[in-house]
């Protein structure tokens, strides 16, 4: 998981110099993990969900519903993951 998020925060920071870049990677990688199957890729849709999605001005082009869908399965996918955590 902290590959990924890793990973994907390196693809983030290089892309922030254009908007339509970053505004296309930031809609690519949550995108992509949202289908996620593993225990990482639901931590990297969480981060991404509450890093850049609970924020209007990392993320001006979203509506509220997508937003608020976002943030509240990045908040559930994080509490599990703590839960999760906490088993072990």
């Amino acid at each position: 998981a902290d590959s990924l998020i890793t990973e994907s925060e390196w693809l983030i920071d290089r892309s922030s110099g254009n908007d339509e870049t970053y505004r296309f990677m930031l809609i690519n990688l949550i995108n992509r993990f949202a289908h996620g199957v593993t225990d990482a890729e639901e931590r990297a849709y969480a981060h991404l969900g509450l890093e850049y999605y609970t924020d209007t001005l990392k993320t001006p082009w979203i509506n509220m519903e997508e937003r608020l869908n976002i943030v509240a399965r990045a908040q559930i996918i994080d509490s599990l993951q703590t839960l999760k955590s906490l088993d072990q």
